[in-house]
């Protein structure tokens, strides 16, 4: 496209008017916008009736915006309800950018840049060189996914990597959840000892208690300490 000035006006033709036969020195602007990918060429045409027409070749390389990923899924297993588990990693970068990368996920999963803070369910990496003519970019970058979740059971979800007119890269993350497990002590009455005559203060000691023990987790070990004591009444 050209134009007659550097920032609007440009098109695929223009007229120069002639006084007197001649037109005065002028600048012409060119900028390049493709719409494939690869490279173009072509001439910009001078031409006028009655002259030889004067060709101004002219070259241009079509590109995308790119977003670049390391990973395609993550598999989280058996994290407690309330808690976080370990982090997993991915590195993602960008060229050709027309505008930031976005990175998003669910509540209960959550990224950062940082391996201990600033988790979320999104963030943003600014790109540089944003407005160029070959676009912004975002260097290499480790972004750090944990499994926060919220209640028990499997959660499905993507972490995606978005920014203009790039195709979407995204992550599938699969995460389950577990209920801590309970404890429930059932003493059985069953005694040693026998009652005084009048019926009152007998020492009894147990002889048999059951321990319940809920929402455990398979290869997983668990110290159960039993304490005992004397009653009376």
């Amino acid at each position: 496209e050209i134009s007659l000035t550097p920032g609007s006006g440009f098109t695929d033709s223009i007229g120069l008017t002639q006084s007197g036969g001649i037109v005065s020195t002028t600048t012409i602007y060119a900028r390049f916008t493709p719409v494939a990918l690869g490279s173009l060429s072509g001439n910009i045409s001078h031409s006028s009736a009655g002259a030889t027409t004067v060709n101004q070749p002219v070259t241009g390389t079509g590109v995308e915006p790119v977003i670049n990923i390391n990973a395609s899924s993550f598999t989280f297993n058996n994290i407690l309800v309330g808690s976080n588990s370990s982090n997993q990693t991915y590195i993602v970068s960008g060229s050709n950018l027309l505008s930031d990368i976005t990175i998003s996920t669910t509540p209960d999963f959550q990224i950062s840049t940082n391996a201990v803070s600033g988790f979320g369910s999104s963030i943003i990496l600014n790109a540089t060189g944003l407005g160029n003519p070959g676009g912004g970019s975002v260097s290499n970058t480790i972004i750090y996914v944990r499994f926060s979740p919220l209640a028990p059971g499997t959660q499905n979800a993507t972490v995606d990597n978005v920014s203009n007119n790039a195709v979407t890269q995204s992550i599938s993350i699969t995460g389950t959840a577990v209920l801590p497990p309970t404890f429930t002590e059932l003493v059985v009455p069953k005694y040693m000892g026998s009652k005084s005559s009048s019926g009152t203060n007998n020492c009894r000691t147990p002889i048999a208690i059951c321990i319940q023990l809920e929402t455990l987790q398979p290869f997983t070990s668990y110290d159960v300490k039993l304490g005992f004591g004397l009653t009376s009444d």
